[in-house]
């Protein structure tokens, strides 16, 4: 992962499983502790947990192959344009699919819920662009 579009992606994935984890930790804090909601809620967060530790450790990586090779007129990543509309609608159709699919609260389904909210912010920042 060293292109501007993959670490644009990786970063706005990364926000969204933040947002994500945070949504959950609320709705265990209104759990009755010992009861199944929150056994569930408590083994959700950690496996998102442990895939954000994962994905950190992926940009880590990337951020370093960056450092050591320095190639020019790198962008912060807030400043890096959406993909093609095409593509991103694609992309957005296979996640829902894969959504409607997996096992209720699964990881994956977890993991195409974020994907799918990404693409909808992504091809609402490609339209406005196109409107601009």
């Amino acid at each position: 992962m060293t292109g501007e579009t993959e670490l644009r992606r990786a970063s706005d994935s990364f926000l969204k499983q933040v947002e994500r984890l945070h949504e959950l930790e609320e709705e265990k804090r209104l759990a009755t502790p010992g009861t199944p909601e929150m056994l569930r809620l408590s083994r959700h967060i950690e496996r998102l947990a442990g895939e954000m530790l994962g994905a950190a450790g992926r940009q880590s990586d990337a951020a370093e192959l960056a450092a050591g090779r320095q190639p020019p007129g790198l962008r912060p990543i807030v400043d890096i344009p959406p993909r093609p509309i095409p593509q991103i609608i694609a992309e957005w159709r296979n996640a829902e699919r894969t959504f409607e699919a997996a096992e209720p609260d699964s990881p994956e389904q977890e993991v195409a819920r974020t994907d799918i909210e990404l693409l909808r912010e992504e091809y609402r920042r490609a339209y406005e662009l196109r409107r601009d």
